[in-house]
């Protein structure tokens, strides 16, 4: 039952995102299904957005039920996905201070015993070195990112002088194209 709701709910989704798409934007005109001013139209000329609206309208409540009953299902369903898995055969617990010591005891006597110890030393090295190569770069690139926006921020200070610079000549501009026209006014109305 809630496969089949699942796979219901997927598909009423397509159908209300489908239905959303064909309706038409409040300037558009509706050309997928006509309905954009003319009467000769599939749905007639208002005919399509009704039908639309209408239609999105029934499947989004069907949405929402379908996302209620599928929420309400799962939260009752109180199974795990290792109930179903096979029950462990050591008896002895997985963690634990003793075990652990005696297991870290016996994989260091096992790599004595191999001459294993240096390789391991030299492994452990290597990952050392390379996480501080990794900090190093991460530093690098922060000391990077940080001096970009520095400039970024100086650019856009320099972008925010220029704009009020160009903003202040076009106002006084303005007021002299003002004051030139009122002259203008003046003498074409004395005259």
């Amino acid at each position: 039952m809630l496969t089949f709701i699942a796979i219901a709910h997927i598909v009423i989704a397509i159908i209300l995102v489908t239905l959303i798409l064909l309706q038409d934007s409040k300037g558009g005109a509706m050309g997928v299904l006509g309905g954009g001013g003319g009467s000769n139209t599939i749905f007639g000329s208002t005919g399509a957005a009704n039908f639309l609206v209408k239609a999105t309208r029934a499947i989004a409540i069907l949405f929402a039920v379908t996302c209620f009953t599928l929420a309400y299902m799962t939260s009752q369903k109180s199974s795990s996905v290792f109930d179903n898995a096979p029950a462990a055969t050591n008896n002895q617990p997985a963690t634990g201070t003793a075990t652990t010591k005696s297991a870290a005891d016996a994989a260091k006597a096992t790599a004595d015993k191999a001459g294993v110890s240096g390789a391991a030393t030299n492994a452990k090295d290597a990952a050392g070195k390379a996480v501080d190569a990794v900090k190093n770069q991460a530093d690098k690139a922060a000391v990077g990112v940080a001096g970009a926006a520095a400039d970024a921020k100086d650019a856009a200070g320099s972008a925010i002088d220029s704009a009020k610079d160009a903003a202040a000549k076009a106002k006084a501009a303005a007021e002299k194209a003002a004051t030139d026209a009122k002259a203008a006014a003046e003498k074409a109305i004395s005259n």
